[in-house]
């Protein structure tokens, strides 16, 4: 049985479980000695340990990392703020980390806390802005549409809500749109990936049929 609050099922933790052990072992592994040792293998199988040390996943610990990460994603521990790419790399980085200090996670609670140590710190609510043509603003300097605001371009408004901007020289920016472009302003929640997708898709309007 699984703990209440695990977000797995007995069956998911068992597959989680069973995965990890075989990661545990030496035949997920193939140690690199020499530049010969690579072979055909992917680059993308490459382990970078610490001390300079470098192992390469076989056939096999590729296909358990892979089932761990499909049965983390199908669970959605992250509620939908992370996506199957942070998760993805969350789980690489961790993998490295335990085979670099002889460990390995012995369940799927104890695998998910170690990744969510890495993504939690990544979700949060980010003011997103972008570039907005077609409408024209009389008489007024900003329109809020739903969860969404048009606004006039303005370093004094990036300065209110405490945002650095020198690098990017948006006063300069902001002399070429030449009164055709606004901003469009939304505030999403996740990771940086998954507020980037989700502000294009709440942004576009629908195709029409």
């Amino acid at each position: 049985m699984t703990d209440a609050s695990s977000p797995f099922s007995s069956k998911q933790a068992r597959i989680i479980k069973r995965a990890l052990a075989q990661l545990a072992g030496a035949k997920s592994f193939k140690p690199i000695r020499s530049l010969d040792d690579f072979g055909d293998v992917p680059f993308s199988r490459e382990l970078q340990l610490t001390n300079h040390r470098m192992v390469l996943l076989s056939d096999r610990g590729m296909e358990q990392v892979e089932m761990i990460v499909a049965t983390t994603v199908e669970v959605d521990p992250f509620k939908g703020l992370a996506d199957y790419a942070d998760i993805w790399s969350a789980s690489w980085k961790t993998l490295e980390e335990l085979v670099s200090n002889g460990q390995m996670a012995e369940s799927a609670e104890e695998w998910l806390n170690h990744i969510s140590g890495r993504i939690n710190p990544q979700i949060q609510s980010r003011i997103v802005i972008v570039p907005f043509v077609g409408v024209e603003l009389k008489g007024i300097d900003d329109l809020t549409l739903g969860s969404f605001k048009l606004l006039r371009p303005s370093t004094g408004h990036l300065e209110t809500m405490g945002v650095d901007h020198e690098w990017a020289n948006v006063s300069k920016v902001i002399e070429g749109y030449r009164d055709r472009e606004l901003w469009l302003q939304g505030c999403v929640r996740g990771t940086p990936r998954v507020v980037e997708s989700r502000f294009r898709t709440l942004a576009d309007p629908p195709a029409s049929e």
